[in-house]
Parts: structure tokens; C-alpha cells; sequence
């Protein structure tokens, strides 16, 4: 994979790199980019991963999603070509990570809102099957639902899979409902994504928020847009509204007596 990348160094390399980071006594985050292997080498990625960070156990474990412009590409020596990978892969890829972690005490976090499941948060090893059970979630729900959540995500509909019911009658992720009832979609609470929205934007504008902060883990464009589009379009009225205002007083001191 590295070389397939022109990474420039080698798995060793990273885990010598690493643990010389841990001894020097300085906080170690390592990222983990989430579809780097594409479809072929997805599980490879996975695999070899965990046992690196398994080697290093740094103090965060971080995903990032590969996000390509249409003309790289990103294998560029030899025959091999990048084969794009769908979200249920990049979910069984994440999960294979995450259940090939072996006598670490990272913290592991997914925090951008790019990353599909952003409720990715823990620390291990006590947190894993809580992590593991959003992705197998996810892998176990109906396409058609599975896409849902895609599509709501990605529009800022939905933050978290836990932000809709589950098919098999489940009202939060991992959380099961007293009583059975055909599966549906409600979105949120309008109060809900108000404030969240609202928290979207605070988070944008305060300095007092930091990168890893609390508030970030639920800051996305969509719900930025949805809180500065309708501000600008005031502003563009109120001040159309001035100049309109403005322009008819000169008028009307222009006219003849």
C-alpha cells in the first residue's frame, strides 16, 4: 500500500517513528484514512494497520475518508489501478480495523464530518464493542435503508446512524424498543436539528472551540449552510431595502417644486 502511494517510507518506519514519538513523552495522534486500498486492498489496509497501531499504541486513533477530484490518480507506477470502494466496504474495512486492535489504550474518534459514521468514539479497549456495533449495524440494515442513512448524512439530514430508527424496530443504535413496529424513518426532532445547527455555527465562529473539541464532532457544511444561507439572504434584503430607500428620497429631492 505504501508503495502503491509513493508513501516514501516503510511500515516499520512509522512504527519506529511512532513509538520514538511515545518515548519522547509528546501526545501521538495517528490517522487512519479511511479507502486508501480502494476495493481490492481494503481488508489489507485494515489489517496491516491495526497490527502497526497495535505496535505504537498511540494516544488517538483519528479516520479520515479518502476523498479523490476525478483526474488523480492515485496508484501511478505500474498496472495496478484504483479501484473505488462504496461505503459497506469502507464500513467492514473500519470494522476489521477495529476488531484486529490488540493491547492498546488509544482513544479512537471519527472526528469530520465527512466520515460517515461520526459516533465513532471511545477509548479501547473498553469501548470496542460499542464501536464495532455501529458498523455492524449499519452492514446488517436493508440496502434501501442503508442508503437512506447515506444519502441523510451526507445532506446533513442525519448526524449519526442513531439518528434513525434501526428496521429491526431499534429507536437508537444498539438501543432495542420495547415493542416491534414496522420499520420507518423519522427524521429528527425540528428542535433537535435547530440546536444543532445552532451548535454547527457557534462552533464555527467561537475561537474558544478547538479542532478536537466537543462541538465538533457535529459540525458539517450542510448544517452551517442551512444556518448562514438565510442570514445572507436577509442581508441582501435589508440592504436592497436601504439602497431602494436611498435612491427614491434622491429622486423625489430632484424633482421640480
Amino acid at each position: 500500500m505504501l508503495k502503491l502511494v509513493r508513501k516514501g517510507v516503510t511500515k516499520e518506519t512509522h512504527i519506529s517513528a511512532g513509538l520514538k514519538v511515545k518515548a519522547a513523552g509528546i501526545q501521538l495522534s495517528e490517522y487512519f484514512l479511511i479507502g486508501l486500498g480502494g476495493t481490492e486492498f481494503s481488508q489489507l489496509h485494515a489489517l496491516e494497520s491495526a497490527d502497526a497501531l497495535s505496535r505504537i499504541n498511540p494516544d488517538f486513533i483519528r479516520f479520515r475518508t479518502l476523498h479523490l477530484p476525478d483526474k488523480i490518480t492515485l496508484y501511478p507506477d505500474g498496472d495496478t489501478r484504483y479501484q473505488w470502494a462504496p461505503d459497506l466496504v469502507l464500513a467492514r474495512e473500519v470494522l476489521t480495523l477495529i476488531e484486529h486492535l490488540h493491547g492498546i489504550t488509544s482513544r479512537m474518534t471519527s472526528d469530520h464530518s465527512y466520515n460517515l459514521f461520526q459516533e465513532i468514539d471511545g477509548t479501547l479497549p473498553q469501548d470496542r464493542s460499542r464501536l464495532a456495533d455501529v458498523l455492524r449495524t449499519f452492514i446488517a440494515m436493508d440496502r434501501k435503508q442503508q442508503i437512506l442513512f447515506q444519502v441523510g448524512k451526507r445532506a446533513g439530514y442525519f448526524l449519526r446512524l442513531g439518528d434513525m430508527p434501526i428496521p429491526d424496530g431499534s429507536s437508537r443504535c444498539g438501543t432495542s424498543a420495547a415493542s416491534r413496529t414496522s420499520p420507518r424513518i423519522t427524521p429528527m426532532s425540528e428542535s433537535t436539528r435547530l440546536s444543532r445547527i445552532a451548535c454547527a455555527g457557534g462552533c464555527l465562529f467561537s475561537t474558544g472551540c478547538g479542532l478536537h473539541g466537543k462541538g465538533m464532532e457535529d459540525l458539517n457544511l450542510s448544517a452551517i449552510m442551512e444556518l448562514i444561507f438565510p442570514l445572507l439572504v436577509l442581508t441582501i434584503i435589508v440592504r436592497t431595502f436601504i439602497i431602494d430607500t436611498y435612491y427614491s428620497q434622491e429622486k423625489s429631492h430632484a424633482l421640480p417644486a
